[in-house]
């Protein structure tokens, strides 16, 4: 706003005029100069007062720190909020600056697992509950990626029909893996298991046994199964009997553990250790001896009263 300039005319000059017609239009001149000095004044006074309400410590026509506009000035104050600062960080020049090389061969890359970035990437409880109610949760909700329904893949009966949270039609990527067709004797057409060739031996899947998918669906060498993967796997679980997952105890695998955990050449724990001495070994030599009367015994007949299982009648009286 320009400052105002001098007052057109002064009262001195206005009575040293000589016609009315000129003292007449200075006079209404001079008064629109003062009723447009006192609206500048209200306008000025009305954008100190809306300073002063947004900000108390500083005044309208302030300039903040950091420039127009800019900086931590032009937020206003709270006692709990710091400003962040964020230091991005080239991984190239610092590698060049340290002069340190990359204990990698130039062509080999990092291991990765598949399966951990699986579980990190989809949601768990939206995978295998098809609902999520955590407030901004970072992992991808992907409708078409999610667990099959078990009532409806098993029993064919689902109460929700299309209302259910999870997927009603079956594929290798959330279908258990068929055990018969690995035997090679599924005669069912209408199969919904995943008809896909896996070693026997194969671990169980862990992103299916977690979330109920699978990323590579027939492409996954391990076994689809609903069950706990961990006491698959290993025969333990972190979660016990509170796990949410079945624990299904194989033999096969539980003798594979025990003969992996016991040491080489070990007898095993169910089968006693006996050694066997002479004293208890039973020949045929003793046998004979028991069976046949030995040379110059008594061949002379006896009664029945004489031989030495004899038990009168009347022994108790």
């Amino acid at each position: 706003m320009a400052p105002p300039g001098p007052p057109p005319y002064t009262h001195e000059q206005i009575t040293a005029m000589t016609s009315q017609e000129e003292r007449i239009r200075a006079y209404a001149e001079l008064k629109s100069y003062i009723a447009r000095l006192k609206k500048e004044k209200e306008e000025r006074e009305n954008a100190q007062a809306r300073g002063y309400s947004a900000n108390p410590y500083h005044s309208a026509f302030h300039r903040k720190r950091g420039g127009y506009g800019h900086g931590f000035a032009n937020k206003p104050y709270h006692p709990y909020q710091r400003p962040t600062t964020h230091k991005h960080i080239d991984a190239t020049k610092s590698r060049e600056a340290s002069g340190s090389e990359s204990p990698l061969p130039p062509n080999s890359t990092a291991p990765t697992n598949d399966h951990s970035s699986e579980l990190r990437d989809l949601c768990r409880m939206f995978t295998s509950a098809g609902v999520c109610s955590r407030h901004g949760c970072p992992y991808v909700h992907d409708p078409d990626k999610q667990a099959v329904c078990k009532r409806w893949f098993y029993k064919d009966a689902c109460p929700m029909g299309e209302q259910c949270s999870l997927s009603h039609e079956a594929s290798p990527h959330n279908a258990p893996t068929c055990l018969h067709f690995q035997a090679g004797r599924c005669a069912n057409d209408g199969c919904r298991f995943a008809h896909v060739r896996t070693n026997p031996a194969a671990l169980n899947c862990e992103a299916f046994g977690n979330l109920g998918y699978c990323e590579k669906g027939d492409k996954c060498a391990e076994l689809h199964a609903h069950e706990c993967p961990s006491f698959a796997n290993t025969g333990t679980c972190r979660y016990g009997n509170e796990c949410r997952l079945g624990h299904v105890r194989r033999a096969s695998r539980m003798r594979k553990t025990t003969r992996l955990s016991s040491p080489a050449g070990s007898p095993s724990s169910n089968t006693p250790n006996r050694s066997r001495t002479p004293e208890d070994m039973v020949t045929v030599e003793d046998n004979l001896e028991q069976i046949t009367p030995k040379a110059g015994a008594d061949h002379e007949p006896r009664q029945f009263t004489q031989q030495a299982d004899f038990v009168p009648f009347d022994a108790d009286q």
